[in-house]
C-alpha cells in the first residue's frame, strides 16, 4: 500500500505519530508507551564508540 499525504512526512518530528496512527508500529499500547520504550538514549551514550552499537542498543 501507499502512505497517505500528510504534512507529518515534511515534518519528521511527527512522523513517529503518523507511523503510529497509520497502524506501522503496534498500536496494542498508547502511542505514548510506544515512543518510552523506543528511546535508546541511554544506551547510545554508553555504547557511542563500540563496533558493535547497531546490535547493543536493540538488547
Amino acid at each position: 500500500g501507499r502512505i497517505p499525504y500528510d504534512l507529518r512526512i515534511l515534518l519528521p518530528g511527527q512522523s513517529d505519530r503518523l507511523a503510529y496512527d497509520l497502524g506501522l508500529l503496534d498500536t496494542d499500547v498508547s502511542f505514548e508507551e510506544t515512543k518510552r520504550a523506543a528511546r535508546v538514549n541511554d544506551l547510545a551514550d554508553l555504547y557511542r564508540d563500540s563496533p558493535d552499537f547497531s546490535t547493543l542498543i536493540r538488547r
